[in-house]
């Protein structure tokens, strides 16, 4: 499934095709016959469907707004077209999958990495209008779309990716501290997908949430102050466990992230554990990573163990919880 930006006035808006019609369509059919591949066989619409223009009648980028409103419609088609690859052309394509299931992904970045997006496999490229074209030549892009049929093949038939192979998962054994795997499945599930730095972070901040709204541990889960702060080892321990299950691993710019291959079952979390875990998501969930670890640092014992620190204590690898049980 191609993914473009909004119909062209000369183009899609023209002959209600996408990509047909004008340059930008020219250069993408061209794209296509370069890896003998044919519109026929793939699907291709665009992030906002009515034709942005200036003032003066030219064609517009489209605002965050109209990306916004065409969200749940382009959500709606990916759900019934059921892409195993969805490819983006142009940074509106892309930034509009993040309004369907958030992403940190950038096109400079990340244009033609194989990359996991909510449950599909999401290749960037750029736009082949040919205002992009100026920026990326068009044998760039030749080389871009040899690169994505290397890695599908025949679109009627697609090949599956090959991921990395976790070498820790042949050692994952189940999560030792009871109901960390469901806490650690809820969150992802709602956030995906979600870096190991922020999952340490969030179960750190249900820990004292619950500590101080019950008087009761959350988990009892055991938190050691590290370089980055709040860090538990279960946690990381429990994630590799978990991508031999249901969890798939991707990269963001903070390291490893995680998404739902398949919908995670949740059986051991109990109905003031689900509600600690809302309330901490709807609170921390969307932070900036500086914003979620000033929020971990700010409360709880991380906020003794920094006080401690500046007179001089040492307080690294230092436990945050005392256990019970």
């Amino acid at each position: 499934m191609f993914i473009a930006e909004a119909p062209g006035r000369l183009g899609a808006d023209r002959t209600g095709i996408p990509l047909h019609g004008d340059k930008s369509g020219d250069n993408f059919e061209h794209l296509l016959q370069s890896i003998n591949w044919r519109r026929e066989d793939v699907f291709i619409t665009n992030a906002v469907l009515c034709n942005p223009r200036t003032v003066d009648g030219l064609n517009d980028t489209p605002s965050a707004e109209e990306v916004r409103n065409c969200s749940t419609f382009l959500a709606a088609t990916i759900r019934l077209v059921d892409p195993l690859y969805v490819i983006t052309l142009g940074g509106s394509a892309l930034t509009a999958l993040a309004n369907i299931v958030p992403h940190h992904f950038e096109l400079s970045r990340h244009v033609r990495q194989v990359l996991r997006w909510g449950r599909r496999n999401l290749i960037p490229l750029y736009h082949t209008g040919p205002r992009a074209v100026a920026r990326r030549s068009l044998l760039n892009m030749e080389s871009d779309f040899q690169r994505v049929r290397e890695v599908i093949g025949d679109p009627k038939s697609p090949k599956l990716p090959v991921w990395p192979k976790n070498s820790t998962n042949k050692m994952a054994v189940p999560p030792k501290v009871p109901g960390l795997a469901d806490a650690i499945g809820w969150i992802v599930e709602r956030l995906q997908p979600v870096s190991l730095f922020r999952l340490h972070k969030l179960l750190y901040l249900a820990e004292v949430e619950s500590r101080e709204m019950t008087g009761m541990p959350f988990l009892n889960i055991y938190f050691m102050r590290q370089k980055d702060g709040p860090f538990a080892p279960d946690v990381t321990k429990a994630v590799d466990y978990l991508c031999s299950e249901f969890l798939g691993e991707t990269r963001m710019a903070e390291g490893p992230a995680f998404w739902c291959r398949q919908q995670a079952e949740i059986h051991q979390l109990t109905a003031n554990q689900a509600q600690i875990l809302e309330s901490v998501v709807r609170k921390f969930g969307n932070l900036s990573n500086r914003g979620i670890k000033v929020a971990a640092y700010r409360r709880g014992p991380m906020a003794d163990v920094l006080a401690a620190q500046r007179g001089g204590a040492a307080t690294y690898n230092k436990g945050l919880f005392a256990q019970s049980g």
